[in-house]
């Protein structure tokens, strides 16, 4: 299934963030089941020690207690060996808790195959006219994405554009906020603008990126 820039860009987040919060969603909504359903699962969730701490945090707030306790002994197992391997100084070779969680997240290298591939699209995009204006009255992207955009993009006329829209956009949603808190103090908070309402979250959006994410992958 192709991707829909000209859609995807009408978000007022960050157009890459909720392509990998719309995998990381799915991903966890078909793991968590078949982690209670399916042995192969189990065991390669045991193999692979886990997830990185953010990504096992995340599966358990998608996860049933019965959920887990049908999933994580034989992770728990396979840690405890690890532990007891260290422990016996058969692993004498780099970290004593090499095989910890997070060392080798799935998840991880999923987001940061799918970040790679909508970055590349979304610069190829911008190639054209088209692209450009689209961009151009669109949210953007968050400060994380505009780094690697900016990176990938083939000239420096179009680095450029980025970096001037995202300035322009900050100081839009600056203005907003601070139009939105002398409302609030006037008590004409019924006079607040759509803009002026989700300001803080586009701020938040744009400078941390989406709050599912955290950006724990690279």
């Amino acid at each position: 299934m192709g991707t829909d820039m000209m859609r995807d860009l009408r978000t007022r987040g960050c157009p890459v963030c909720d392509h990998l919060e719309e995998a990381l969603l799915s991903f966890f909504s078909r793991w968590q089941h078949d982690l209670t359903r399916e042995e192969k699962v189990r065991e390669v969730f045991a193999e692979e020690c886990g997830f990185c701490p953010t990504h096992l945090w995340q599966l358990a707030a998608f996860s049933s207690p019965r959920g887990l306790a049908s999933g994580f002994p034989p992770l728990l197992s396979r840690l405890a060996e690890a532990l007891n391997q260290a422990a016996d100084g058969v692993r004498t070779e780099g970290p004593a808790l090499r095989g910890r969680p997070g060392g080798n997240c799935r998840v991880c290298a999923m987001l940061l195959d799918l970040e790679t591939g909508y970055i590349s699209q979304l610069a190829g995009f911008l190639d054209s006219e088209e692209g450009r204006s689209a961009y151009d009255s669109a949210q953007g992207v968050c400060l994380r994405h505009l780094d690697l955009l900016v990176q990938s993009v083939g000239s420096g006329e179009t680095a450029a554009f980025l970096l001037r829209k995202a300035a322009r956009r900050f100081r839009e949603i600056e203005a907003s906020m601070r139009s939105y808190g002398q409302k609030l103090e006037s008590l004409r908070r019924q006079d607040c603008t759509p803009d002026e309402k989700d300001a803080d979250r586009r701020a938040l959006v744009l400078t941390a990126g989406a709050r599912n994410l955290s950006f724990p992958f690279r």
